[in-house]
């Protein structure tokens, strides 16, 4: 069955220069197989894809009358109404899903132009809405939720209350003389909801390694001109065999070989992308880790202030400790056979 289905997404930024253009339409986008219309409303900061799906009977049901098998899906207070099968929910919103990631990868890719060719630094993400539209002859739309109940970004990203236990948290930071890592600006970087999988392993990494120098060189600032004039050790040397000799009682959050292999894979992403792929929940997964390791470093030297402690004991509250071995490998894998293709195919060119 044949709809035409739109979404809507809000351009977030800092400092953004807001425009007086109030529309401007794109024809012909390809993604794939589709043909996307993206839409920008630059004066309301907003951006609009739309094509047409095919799409099943289940699906349809639910766009309609916003049931399944003719019980409502969601309840009043917008959770899932307690019969319905949690797989049959499954097939519906991963329909869903896949519709959702045609229209997103493009509406990404013009942003991404805009930001690159436009000099718009001032324009840093996306914003998707909850809600999709759908229209059998793009005339009379309607919305139906895009998501279920438990699917919210930010899910791992904890955000400290600006509240009367908090906020005199502040003037501890000023009387110790709090300094953040600069490691943070790229956590800050990685942890970006929208942000493309590989910049989130590349900042993430490199917020690691920076997080570890600038806690050892705050332990023994002799290290700062070792590490100013010497090639670094790796990583994993540095978290589990020179940081040991500072702080014994540290117990280590990312396995030595994740490291390791995390370590390969940003090589490969910076020298080599077009062998690489990351998907977005391994990502996800790596900052998390990567995040819970520099806020424990960072407690450690201020162990006093209560912020840090909240933010540290948050970020390794319920995510995995370590990189599933098959997601890692499989990424290794899947690397090196793209680069036995690419070089068949020049060794095929090179005897024609």
């Amino acid at each position: 069955m044949l709809i035409h289905i739109k979404k809507g997404y809000r351009i977030f930024g800092k400092d953004i220069i807001y425009e007086s253009l109030e529309r401007f339409e794109l024809k012909n986008t390809s993604a794939g197989k589709s043909r996307i219309k993206i839409t920008l409303f630059p004066k309301d900061l907003k951006i609009e894809s739309q094509s047409q799906f095919d799409i099943s009977i289940t699906l349809f049901e639910y766009l309609k009358t916003g049931c399944y098998k003719g019980t409502s899906i969601f309840n009043d207070k917008g959770g899932v109404t307690n019969n319905i099968d949690s797989n049959d929910l499954d097939v519906i919103f991963g329909e869903i899903s896949k519709i959702q990631e045609a229209l997103t990868k493009p509406t990404e890719e013009i942003i991404r132009f805009i930001q690159l060719f436009f000099n718009r630094s001032d324009i840093e993400q996306l914003i998707p809405d909850q809600d999709i539209f759908w229209s059998p002859d793009e005339i009379e739309w309607e919305n139906r939720r895009s998501s279920r109940p438990s699917e919210r970004p930010y899910v791992y990203k904890p955000i400290v209350p600006l509240n009367e236990v908090f906020l005199p948290e502040l003037q501890k930071c000023i009387d110790s003389e709090v300094e953040p890592f600069l490691a943070f600006d790229f956590l800050y970087q990685a942890d970006k909801f929208g942000e493309d999988p590989r910049h989130k392993w590349i900042n993430a990494t490199i917020a690691l390694e920076l997080a570890i120098k600038e806690f050892l060189t705050r332990k023994d600032d002799r290290l700062i001109s070792v590490f100013a004039n010497l090639p670094a050790p790796p990583i994993d040397i540095l978290y589990y065999s020179v940081l040991k000799e500072y702080e014994s009682e540290i117990e280590p959050i990312i396995r030595r070989e994740d490291i390791q292999i995390a370590s390969k894979i940003r090589n490969k992403l910076v020298h080599n992308p077009s062998e690489i792929t990351i998907d977005e929940q391994t990502a996800d997964t790596y900052v998390k880790i990567v995040k819970a390791t520099v806020f424990q470093l960072f407690l450690n030297l201020y162990p006093d202030i209560k912020i840090f402690s909240f933010f540290s004991d948050k970020s390794v509250d319920n995510f995995p400790r370590e990189l599933p071995d098959t997601q890692l490998k499989n990424i290794l894998k899947s690397a090196k056979r793209k680069r036995k293709s690419i070089t068949k195919r020049i060794q095929g060119e090179n005897v024609e």
